[in-house]
């Protein structure tokens, strides 16, 4: 190609670089987006339902979940820091927990919307904390559909985990 001759680009060629540009910054913020994105997060695992009370009792009897949350991020949740609320509805009661220990009642709701337990051991990066145990009272025996309660956990700086607990006994 002589020098006096005049350069052409193809319509391709600057198709291709317009295309070509974007995919290159965008291909490098990639990684620092990934970098920056918080991975905090509470994996809840609730049991199935189990009745509890005496064998043949109709009255004292109470709907039983077992609840288990991991702590599946980097960070280390503090003694104190990782609270489980249920939501309290006038058709169900919560009747009592249990929780090896490790489980507290928390502050007391003067609304008496919910009731707050507190987790009194650090839950290391990976650790599953609990078990708590969870027990549910029908307000009215036999009562179809059976009521639904709520459970959250949550700590600070992660997103909260909740599940639906169905009363289905008593």
């Amino acid at each position: 190609m002589s020098e006096d001759a005049p350069h052409t680009l193809s319509r391709r060629t600057v198709v291709g670089a317009v295309w070509a540009a974007p995919v290159v910054l965008a291909a490098a913020a990639a990684p620092a987006a990934a970098a920056s994105q918080d991975t905090r997060r509470l994996d809840l695992y609730v049991s199935p339902p189990e009745r509890f009370g005496p064998p043949g009792e109709q009255f004292a009897v109470f709907t039983q979940y077992i609840i288990r949350v991991t702590n599946d991020s980097a960070t280390e949740i503090p003694a104190g820091g990782l609270t489980a609320t249920v939501l309290l509805a006038p058709d169900f009661f919560f009747a009592g927990h249990d929780g090896v220990s490790t489980w507290t009642a928390g502050p007391p709701d003067s609304s008496g919307a919910t009731s707050t337990l507190v987790y009194t051991a650090t839950v290391t990066a990976g650790e599953i904390a609990g078990p708590l145990e969870i027990l549910l009272g029908k307000a009215r025996i036999g009562q179809t559909p059976p009521p639904v309660a709520t459970i959250t956990l949550s700590a600070t700086g992660f997103p909260s985990a909740s599940a639906g607990l169905p009363v289905v006994y008593g």
